[in-house]
């Protein structure tokens, strides 16, 4: 995959619905595979399943965490994930 290319093998009906898919959004059924892994992988990148815990939380109870906390917080796990503080 050093010149960019992939094959992937999909199934009769995944290959006939990706070619549906392409032919109503008028592009070619590359191009909205491209579309949709390019949009998988910017979702992959950030995973926001604490933020939307934290958000349900706040959305049933109206408590929070205030920016002193979260900031100390945030500082603290710097470390942990390998990255150096100022």
């Amino acid at each position: 995959m050093a010149d960019g290319a992939l094959t992937l093998m999909l199934s009769e009906d995944m290959a006939a619905r990706l070619k549906a898919a392409a032919r109503a959004a008028g592009i070619t059924p590359e191009a909205l595979a491209i579309r949709h892994l390019d949009q998988a992988l910017i979702e992959a990148a950030f995973d926001t399943s604490e933020a939307e815990h934290r958000l349900a939380r706040y959305d049933r109870t109206g408590q929070h965490i205030g920016f002193e906390d979260w900031s100390a917080d945030f500082r603290a796990s710097i470390p942990r994930r390998g990255g150096a503080s100022r």
